[in-house]
Formats: C-alpha cells, structure tokens, sequence
C-alpha cells in the first residue's frame, strides 16, 4: 500500500480546509454529535430506510463529522445553527464528504481494521 496521508484538503463553500484523521476523542465526540443531532433516534433513522431517513443519516454524518474536524465549519457557513441551511447548500456540503473524506476514511478504517492486510493476503494467495 503507498504511504497514506493523515491529513487530507478539502475545499468547502470557496474555504479550503486540512482534515486531519481523527483522535480518539474526537471519534468519540463525532457519534455523541450524531446523538445530538439525531435526538437519540440514528438507529430508528437507519433502521428506516426511507429516501428521507437516509439523506438524514448523510446530513448527520456530514455535520458532525465536519464539525469535530473542522471547528470553524459551522462558523463559516454563517448560520446560526446547521439545521437554517438550506437542503441544496447541504447536498453539496454532503457530496464532497461522500466524494473525498469517506474514501480516504474508509481507507485508513480498513488499515486500523486489518482489511488492508486481509486484502493483501487475499492477494499474495490470487
């Protein structure tokens, strides 16, 4: 695997921004926000699977994610609180979470999680 950078740039609303991967508390303080933010019900929104249930579990993420990692985020947004943005401004908040943070996250997650070293395994093996 080539060298995996902690810290990856992304560029929000015409603000770039270093995310680095997170520390231990701030993974713990990501799914309390996402507690928060769901008011305790993130496990009845994914059980749910409606079109509307799943973009809130993309908006929850999104935001508390964002907003651990990067602590002038909502600032920048110049709302008083993430839930005034608008659904549109959102999706595309949204849209590069999904395009550039959960990759490199999820890439690291299978390095933490040893997948990495199943997959090169599974390929010394193929």
């Amino acid at each position: 695997m080539n060298e995996l950078a902690k810290t990856i740039s992304v560029k929000i609303r015409g603000n770039n921004y270093e995310v680095n991967f997170p520390n231990c508390g701030q993974l713990i303080d990501i799914e309390n926000y996402k507690a928060s933010l769901s008011k305790g019900q993130y496990r009845n929104l994914v059980n749910n699977m409606t079109t509307n249930s799943l973009m809130a579990l993309d908006l929850i993420d999104c935001v508390a994610v964002f907003s651990v990692l990067i602590p002038k985020f909502l600032e920048d947004l110049k709302v008083a609180s993430i839930f005034q943005l608008d659904l549109i401004s959102m999706k595309e908040i949204c849209d590069i979470f999904k395009k550039e943070y959960l990759p490199w996250y999820s890439q690291w997650m299978d390095v933490i999680s040893g997948k990495e070293d199943d997959k090169k395994e599974d390929d010394k093996e193929a």
